[in-house]
């Protein structure tokens, strides 16, 4: 099989320092660009960021190299923090996230998200925020605080359901279904359904053996053995046919167990077997620890206490190397029951005080956990605090802005009105005096219309009686010429001052302002320019006066001297009016 392919795995171990040196070097040159230049044009270098997608993925397939691959992407997350580049950060974030996890540094994994924390939670695309919920639901899945990952993960599953990324929704549902795996069965089922049918509708291969792996623990954990060994071989042949071989290697283990547990030993040694080499080609040194201790667990059920002891020693030894005390307090506890049923009473208490040792180290480092959890939640809860207090504040603002745009529109709406009304009273004001003075005027033009023809009846009755004296007795004659002279020198007072009335009511103040400009006019010379300013014909005003053309003619010469009026294309008319 590929996993026996030792020639494969010395290539890889080789040519892979040489990347690891050449990655770094990149990094370092990347990060040295990103501080010497403006941060808005790196922001939009394709060249730049396409490097860190291309650092970001290599480095996605060499997860496995611990302390390196960590400092690897940790520069690639300090350079795509430097550059603002949001899919390099949350990348980068996530991977170093999940080496953490992986290798069970949960501490150290809090710290850094809690050192992040604004970082990771201000991405202006959602998606991105989805997947760093995502991962830090997966870092709360392992330090059992199923509430915060619960939280966690079900942001992102809103996300991804309302957004059709049905692979992604179809992973959280898995990781949701296995936290209820331990406390509640039936629900833990639904969740592992729910993500099985996604992954069948999609089609997704690595999705659906994911959940016969995962449908498989449940039957596991309620000893249906054979019902879980089914799923797990149908995960097996997918795994082998895609070339999931870490997945495969997974599936090989949990079988293995399900021998182990049946009191298989041969069968569950040839499995471990085949799984340690696995995970050996695989270059997975946690895993390939684990193995060693079921190794040690199996030979212990088979009362072979000396080859026990090897493989607890092995896992032990690779404990202390890598610093993993989960594997070292194991190693030590399978060594001091090993020692102890060789009633070997020296080793037996030199293991269990180490036991006991390692245990409180890791009573330790979880209390710190636990202190940084609660550091991080509450951080977070002020951060969310924060937020919601911006978004109220903003609603305030904008509810504010609102009103007094509101209270504006009212006000201008109201001026506007009061304006209108008093603008339409004004016109109606105008209206009434425009209506008034047209009476006015019309009065004044019928009054002077009926002056023209009472005086033209006059002149009419002049000329008859001057025709009929010859004819009349001699002693009829005086009356006839008394009557004339009353006639033709007729001043009626009344009907002058009738006159002027009705004139000043249409003009009001047109003999101030004539005496104000023309100081030197006549009384006689100022209803001259009362007869003119109306448009009268010299014979109009003839009629009216009594006066013949040729004196009113005059007249109006000696009125044009006394105004001024040289040229002679000017009008008097046009002179009075502009008053």
């Amino acid at each position: 099989m590929l996993f026996g392919n030792n020639i494969m795995k010395r290539l890889l171990s080789n040519i892979y320092p040489i990347l690891r040196g050449s990655l770094l070097v990149l990094i370092i040159a990347l990060f040295a660009v990103a501080c010497s230049n403006n941060k808005e044009e790196l922001s939009k270098s394709k060249f730049t960021v396409h490097e860190i997608d291309s650092l970001n993925n290599f480095l996605a397939k060499q997860a496995n190299e611990g302390v390196e691959a960590l400092k690897q992407v940790d520069s690639l997350f300090k350079l795509s923090n430097a550059l603002g580049y949001e899919k390099g950060i949350v990348e980068s974030a996530s991977q170093k996230i999940k080496l953490l996890r992986e290798h069970y540094k949960y501490d150290v994994a809090l710290q850094f998200i809690m050192e992040n924390t604004q970082v990771l939670n201000d991405f202006h695309d959602p998606f991105y925020q989805a997947m760093m919920n995502e991962q830090i639901g997966l870092l709360y899945k392992d330090l059992d605080d199923f509430d915060q990952a619960f939280n966690y993960f079900s942001i992102a599953l809103d996300y991804y359901e309302n957004n059709n990324k049905l692979e992604r929704e179809s992973y959280v549902l898995s990781c949701i279904g296995l936290m209820f795996i331990r406390n509640d069965v039936d629900k833990s089922k639904e969740y592992l359904q729910k993500s099985l049918d996604i992954s069948l509708e999609i089609s997704d291969s690595v999705g659906i053996a994911r959940e016969f792996n995962n449908i498989a623990i449940i039957y596991n954990r309620l000893n249906i053995y054979d019902t879980a060994r089914m799923y797990y071989m149908q995960a097996l042949h997918i795994n082998e046919r895609i070339g999931k071989w870490s997945y495969y290697a997974t599936n090989l283990f949990n079988l293995a167990n399900i021998e182990k547990k049946k009191k298989n030993f041969n069968e569950s040694i040839k499995l471990y077997n085949q799984t340690l080499q696995a995970f050996d080609t695989l270059n997975e040194r946690y895993k390939y620890a684990q193995i060693l201790l079921n190794f040690g667990d199996v030979y212990y059920s088979m009362n072979d206490f000396d080859k026990a002891i090897t493989y607890f020693a092995a896992a032990d030894s690779l404990g202390e190397i890598y610093s993993w005390l989960p594997i070292q307090k194991d190693g030590n506890w399978g060594l001091y029951h090993c020692y102890k049923s060789l009633d070997y009473s020296k080793n037996t208490i030199k293991h269990l005080e180490k036991y006991l040792e390692i245990q409180g180290l890791l009573q330790s480092k979880q209390n710190i956990q636990e202190l940084t959890r609660l550091e991080l939640q509450y951080k977070n809860d002020q951060l969310i605090k924060q937020k919601r207090w911006n978004q109220q504040k903003q609603k305030i603002i904008l509810y504010f802005a609102l009103a007094l745009l509101l209270f504006f529109i009212a006000f201008f709406y109201q001026l506007f009105k009061k304006q209108k009304i008093k603008a339409d009273k004004e016109k109606l004001e105008r209206l009434v005096l425009e209506n008034e003075l047209e009476g006015k005027e019309r009065e004044l033009t019928s009054f002077v219309l009926n002056m023209i023809r009472l005086n033209e009846k006059k002149l009419g009755l002049i000329a008859y009686l001057k025709k009929q004296r010859p004819r009349l007795k001699v002693e009829n004659r005086d009356v006839i010429d008394t009557t004339i002279h009353d006639l033709e020198y007729d001043q009626d007072a009344r009907v002058w001052e009738e006159f002027e009335m009705r004139f000043n009511k249409v003009n009001s103040d047109f003999y101030q302002r004539l005496t104000v400009r023309f100081p030197h006019l006549t009384i006689n010379e100022k209803r001259l320019c009362a007869f003119l300013s109306m448009n009268m014909t010299t014979k109009e005003i003839s009629s009216i006066t009594g006066q013949s053309t040729a004196a009113i003619g005059k007249a109006r010469t000696r009125l044009r001297k006394k105004l001024n009026l040289t040229n002679q294309d000017e009008s008097i008319t046009s002179v009075l009016n502009s008053l």
